[in-house]
């Protein structure tokens, strides 16, 4: 079978920006599955798990992903793990931004997007794509009440996305309040469970150039040493969703 190449490119806009338009994918595949758990840490950051299954039906080297976020905000931290899910065989790419074959990883900031190129030859079958990393800045605090506003999936995709599940969760658990909204154009259900301290949106499909935005009111305990604070009050201006 002839070897191709696979550039995928998927946005996840952590505030509002710009969209890009994906780049041109050579190879076939579908996106059966997207897990992203994003956990909010006592300085405003998340801690970001991705998952993300492609199934192919050619050969591909592998995939371009690239996090867009807001000006000032970073990301650190980060590392790569692929699965082939028929053998469960695991490997965990090392960085090398100098190599361009074998199991490595290129990471390199453009502006305010952070750029992964994962090299991983496949020749067919699913293949579960896992990038974890950090991203500072993600939450304000108000006077009342901290908000974590973002597009947990963003529109980049050229394909759609079965099976999308988007969970943040907090350090802590029975919550004095919690208020949480998705945007999305698409069918799904939102879960908001103060007592386990999670906003959880799952999706069955989500269309091609599509982005799922969670929208969060929690309480500022939570983020404690959060340094982008405003005195302004945030519960009582928030309009009903």
């Amino acid at each position: 079978m002839k070897r191709k190449y696979l550039w995928v490119l998927a946005l996840f806009l952590a505030s509002f920006s710009a969209a890009f338009l994906p780049e041109k994918v050579f190879a076939d595949y579908d996106l059966t599955k997207m897990d992203v758990t994003a956990i909010v840490n006592s300085d405003g950051s998340l801690s970001m798990t991705r998952k993300i299954v492609y199934d192919f039906d050619d050969s591909a080297n592998g995939v371009y992903y690239t996090q867009n976020l807001a000006s000032g905000q970073k990301v650190s931290g980060q590392s790569v793990e692929v699965k082939d899910l028929a053998s469960g065989k695991t490997v965990k790419p090392a960085l090398n931004n100098q190599a361009d074959s074998g199991n490595v990883y290129h990471f390199n900031k453009d502006g305010n997007s952070y750029k992964f190129k994962v090299y991983h030859h496949v020749d067919d079958g699913k293949v579960q794509v896992v990038y974890r990393y950090k991203i500072s800045g993600a939450v304000d605090s108000y006077e009342d009440a901290s908000e974590l506003n973002f597009k947990i999936v963003g529109d980049g995709w050229d394909k759609e996305i079965s099976n999308v599940t988007a969970t943040v969760r907090f350090q802590d658990k029975k919550l004095s309040f919690l208020k949480g909204w998705a945007h999305v154009n698409a069918n799904g259900h939102l879960t908001v469970d103060k007592e386990k301290g999670l906003v959880k949106a799952e999706v069955a499909t989500l269309p091609e150039a599509t982005f799922l935005e969670l929208h969060l009111l929690f309480p500022n305990s939570l983020v404690s040493q959060n340094k982008n604070a405003d005195c302004k009050i945030k519960l009582n201006t928030v309009p009903i969703q």
